[in-house]
């Protein structure tokens, strides 16, 4: 046993630190037993090294079984090269070359892994997805198994003289075996769970929603939709995914895809397939469904429980994944499969529709009927269940065959149908006149979809939502021209629902606005920040270190409690519309866009003050930030820890500053932190279906569509013990604690209370937030 001299770590074997790549010196003449017996090329560096484990260039060190790749604390080499200068490498390496899934985490796009030479995978240190090796480093002769009928025509193509080689024009590159007509599922089945998108390209669903798979509600421009068995994803017009509900597996974690024309949900994990014919996948990877990294060339995808299938544009299928309940195996039975041109994958069958209209169908166990579909004949599409099968027929009715115990396969009175999806034991129909039917089990609601009218059909254009969208963009185009500022200067800010705070967190004191325009305030009150009994008419308030903020109904402010760095000095603000406190000054947003503040640094005044079309602002140590119409964000103040990075930010519609992190609500209901460092506070890929955040010292909370909140960061005080909060319409942060706003004008508070700052648990009567008038 030996302790590391740069990092500490103590190491029980081996002479490289598994911690930060450290290497101790051999013994001369020493042997280890694994050195490489052929030549290797530094992955890092691309230096060619003809002995040892260790990069003589750049310190890269390939006998260390877990290491953090390209992100060493140390080089081993004796040149010590910094770590940043590897990282340049790697980085510019792969702008160059264009290797995929080498650099960046197909799920989160994050640069940081660790390697583990015993599973041979890549894990991203952000969202923990996995990458297999052999995806990240394939053999060089290595390549995806082609079909039969690909190697016969290459084989005639060498085998023709020369002559009539170049007679002939020269073969497509494989890109162009991808057709443009990309499946749209404008309805999906999940386990328990039904979703459809409707002809404006918002998204309804019912049925089980223990996980939030259902809270669909704020999603636009949704073009396709899939369901696996406790999540939903939705494909958007502009190639970019989100997903809501169970992520214990990651299989949530889209939100950095991009290029997307199809996607598909197996049980834990969720596939995208992109418009070059590559393949993307998130979620369990236990039996290897999510090792599609060599994929290319394919135009359709399916995913089941423990498999994901391809298909070629030739008509073969391709396949990654364990799934093997008998002694059968799945796999080996659909890559005989040929002339496909439509997947359809069940927990343990798979159903092919051939380019004649039949049906081809395979199982690994017990059959109940299920592959039965020799019949079927005229079919479009079809479809796949726990223990059924069905497939639509172009005259618009239905077959069916398989297990029926809940009356699933019932589905010979169908007429006019146009699409089909299987949930577990459940089957959707969509009607050309854009309403659906259901049958099967129903025991949470998931065949409650009688009400549903208006979806989109497959292959229609999305239409806007009369008198919303488009009124709102042409709205756009003539204010942009007069130069009006104001959050209606796109079709995507009038959709936003700003309100004005009723409840506020300071580090240590809490702050609330009653219903008939008093306030409440309890905790740290010794330079008077507590003093607000006299306060009357006010619509919102804001809380700093030591001092506490009020907005009155007629635009005029009020401000009590320190006032060492002129932090209350707001007598003469007029036309205020939103106030923010930060831990030493007072932010104010006016009707027409533009700020205020009482910063004593006037730099920092002097770049605030020329912030225009502002329709939100938010305050920290040292810090405002402003949130303009067209969802972008800018910051002033110390850039401690990199918090004001957010130049790139888009589509925010909500803004919260930490004590060390930034952190902004994207339209979709996504949220993005800027910190340098790789604080738990800004672990945010995750989240989805979020409409408010709230950011403390070193914590940030979010608040859902349903009314229940999450956390993370530091619970050093229990400060994100929020998991149990249901009906919340708002939520406020301060340094160690944690506030709730319920529909009923209760308030709940967690985390620390030295200062009493956690008893406004007791109150009542509380106003609930409001939109925000200009």
């Amino acid at each position: 046993m030996w302790s590391c001299p740069v990092c500490t770590a103590v190491n029980t074997q081996g002479w490289t630190c598994r911690v930060c790549g450290y290497q101790q010196k051999r013994p001369e003449g020493e042997k280890t037993g694994r050195e490489p017996a052929a030549l290797w090329k530094c992955p890092v560096c691309d230096k060619e090294n003809t002995q040892g484990w260790t990069c003589t260039a750049c310190g890269f060190d390939r006998s260390c079984d877990y290491e953090s790749y390209h992100t060493l604390c140390v080089s081993a080499s004796a040149r010590r090269k910094a770590v940043s200068g590897l990282r340049t490498q790697w980085q510019a390496r792969q702008e160059e070359k264009r290797v995929p899934g080498l650099l960046r985490c197909p799920a989160c796009g994050g640069t940081h892994f660790l390697i583990s030479k015993q599973e041979r995978a890549f894990h991203c240190a952000r969202c923990d997805a996995r990458l297999q090796a052999d995806e990240v480093f394939p053999p060089a002769a290595a390549a995806v198994t082609r079909p039969a009928e690909e190697k016969k025509r290459d084989a005639a193509a060498a085998a023709r003289p020369a002559e009539e080689k170049d007679q002939r024009a020269a073969p497509p590159p494989k890109r162009a075996r991808v057709t443009a007509g990309w499946a749209r599922n404008t309805i999906a089945a999940g386990h328990y769970h039904a979703v459809a998108i409707k002809e404006d390209g918002t998204v309804v669903a019912t049925g089980r929603n223990r996980d939030g798979q259902c809270n669909v509600g704020t999603w636009r421009e949704i073009v396709s939709v899939a369901a696996g068995r406790a999540h939903t994803v939705g494909l958007r017009a502009d190639g970019t995914v989100v997903a809501v509900g169970e992520n214990g597996n990651g299989q949530c974690n889209v939100s950095r895809w991009r290029d997307i024309v199809a996607i598909a949900a197996g049980t834990t994990h969720t596939v995208g397939l992109r418009s070059n014919g590559t393949v993307v996948a998130v979620g369990f990877n236990g039996d290897g469904q999510c090792n599609v990294g060599r994929w290319s060339g394919i135009t359709a995808i399916a995913a089941g429980s423990d498999l994901t299938m391809g298909l070629w544009g030739s008509g073969a299928v391709i396949t990654t994944g364990q799934t093997r309940l008998t002694t059968k195996r799945l796999q080996d039975y659909v890559k005989g499969w040929s002339g496909m041109t439509a997947l359809a994958l069940g927990p343990n069958h798979a159903v092919g529709l051939k380019a004649d209209g039949t049906a081809v169908a395979v199982t690994c166990t017990s059959d109940y009927g299920q592959c039965k579909v020799d019949g079927w004949s005229g079919l479009t599409a079809v479809a796949a269940g726990k223990l059924f099968s069905a497939g639509l027929r172009a005259d618009g009715t239905v077959v069916a065959a398989g297990y029926n115990q809940y009356g699933q396969t019932n589905v010979s009175g169908w007429a006019q149908i146009v699409a089909i999806a299987a949930g577990a034991c459940y089957l959707l129909g969509l009607r050309a006149d854009g309403t659906v039917v259901a049958v099967g089990r129903n025991d949470d609601g998931e065949c409650e979809v009688s009400g549903w009218s208006g979806i989109r059909l497959p292959g229609a254009a999305p239409e806007k939502a009369k008198g919303t969208a488009q009124a709102a963009a042409g709205a756009s185009g003539s204010a942009g021209k007069k130069g009006t500022p104001g959050p209606e200067k796109t079709a995507r800010a009038a959709r936003r629902a700003l309100t004005v705070p009723t409840i506020a967190a300071g580090d240590y004191h809490s702050v609330a606005v009653r219903r008939d325009g008093s306030v409440l305030a309890t905790g740290w009150y010794r330079s008077g920040q507590c003093d607000v009994s006299t306060w009357r008419n006010i619509i919102s308030v804001a809380a700093g270190r030591s001092h506490t903020v009020g907005l009155k109904a007629d635009g005029t402010v009020l401000a009590v409690g320190n006032n060492w760095y002129h932090e209350c000095d707001v007598e003469a603000w007029r036309e205020i519309i939103s106030v923010a406190a930060g831990a030493n000054h007072t932010v104010g947003l006016r009707a027409d866009g533009t700020v205020v503040i009482t910063a004593e640094d006037e730099q920092v005044q002097r770049a605030v003050r020329q912030w225009r079309d502002i329709v939100a602002v938010a305050a920290g140590r040292e810090l405002t930030v402003g949130l303009r119409a067209d969802g972008t964000v800018v910051a002033a103040g110390e850039n401690v820890q990199s918090r004001c990075n957010v130049d790139r930010w888009r589509d925010i519609v909500a803004i919260a500053v930490g004590e060390e992190h930034t952190v902004g609500l994207r339209e979709d209901g996504t949220a993005v932190a800027a910190s340098v460092q790789m604080h738990p506070c800004c672990k945010l890929d995750d989240w989805h279906g979020m409409t408010a955040i709230a950011a403390g010292h070193y914590h940030t909370v979010g608040l859902r569509a349903d009314g229940t909140v999450t956390a993370v960061g530091n619970d050093y005080d229990g400060r994100t013990k929020v998991d149990k909060w249901t009906d919340v319409v708002a939520i406020a942060a301060g340094a160690c604690y944690t506030m709730g706003l319920q529909s009923s004008g209760k308030v709940l508070a967690v985390g620390r209370n030295a200062d009493g700052e956690c008893n406004a648990g007791m109150w009542a009567g509380i106003k609930v937030p409001e939109p925000l008038r200009r």
